[in-house]
């Protein structure tokens, strides 16, 4: 679990790593937030990420050398998070 002021940080040192390339990341309402702050590292350690826009929002981010896109569950599952075990018949399970 990533938290705190360096949340973002510990999490991209983590997850872009040659032990995940190929791995895909699915971050949910990543467009709205996240993205930006995952896009600002992977510049900040001098990679051009190769970023799919949607207006002002970001759908989709790829690490080009490590091949790890993370990509945004909030376009194929429009709901809060909360919402989802419902959505898949599962009631013993909940966000948080």
């Amino acid at each position: 679990m990533f938290n705190g002021y360096s949340a973002c940080e510990n999490f991209c040192a983590w997850l872009f790593t040659p032990e995940h390339k190929g791995f895909t990341a699915i971050a949910h309402n990543m467009k709205g937030f996240d993205g930006q702050f995952i896009t600002a590292w992977i510049l900040k350690q001098g990679i051009t990420p190769d970023v799919i826009p949607n207006g002002g929002l970001i759908m989709s981010i790829l690490h080009p050398s490590l091949k790890i896109p993370i990509i945004d569950s909030l376009n194929f599952l429009p709901m809060p998070l909360s919402k989802i075990p419902d959505c898949f018949g599962f009631k013993e399970l909940r966000k948080g």
